[in-house]
């Protein structure tokens, strides 16, 4: 009976001094591990304007331009918030993506949108599509301000 219960104890002493590092391994991989980016979709024109036409209600649009880009042509119902005022403005983001289930950055390019994307992307925002070739590629409707 003795016998058995020392094998016992052996037998768990034995598992512990194996999981301890198994389990210190993992941890330690855990934290090495890359963290992931925030997500964005990058969408092309044409994409979008499907968005557009088929979720205009759901879907705020920001244009991350200077305000004289901007007036020159923007797409229809865009929020203008150019791209060196945004992480100051993403409370104003967050309340107006309030009810809308997706948000479409635009800048002249593609490029500042991209970065727009990523900030808002990382302020938890779901949803946010970055449309490829901005403005030069975008071939629809848009509104000018005099």
């Amino acid at each position: 009976m003795e016998d058995s219960r020392l094998k016992l104890r052996l037998y768990f002493k034995t598992v512990l001094i194996m999981l301890i590092p198994a389990f210190l391994l993992m941890f330690i991989g855990y934290l090495l591990l890359p963290k992931t980016e925030p997500y964005y979709n990058n969408i092309s024109a044409e994409e979008a304007k499907v968005l557009i036409d088929q979720y205009s209600n759901q879907l705020l649009i920001i244009d991350v331009r200077t305000p004289e880009e901007y007036a020159q042509g923007h797409i229809p119902n865009a929020v203008l918030i150019p791209l060196d005022e945004l992480e100051d403005r993403l409370n104003e983001v967050s309340n107006l993506a309030r009810n809308k289930d997706y948000i479409l950055v635009v800048c002249r390019s593609g490029s500042r949108s991209v970065t727009a994307s990523e900030i808002i992307a990382k302020a938890k925002h779901p949803n946010v599509m970055n449309l490829e070739e901005g403005m030069l590629g975008w071939k629809y409707d848009v509104e000018t301000i005099d």
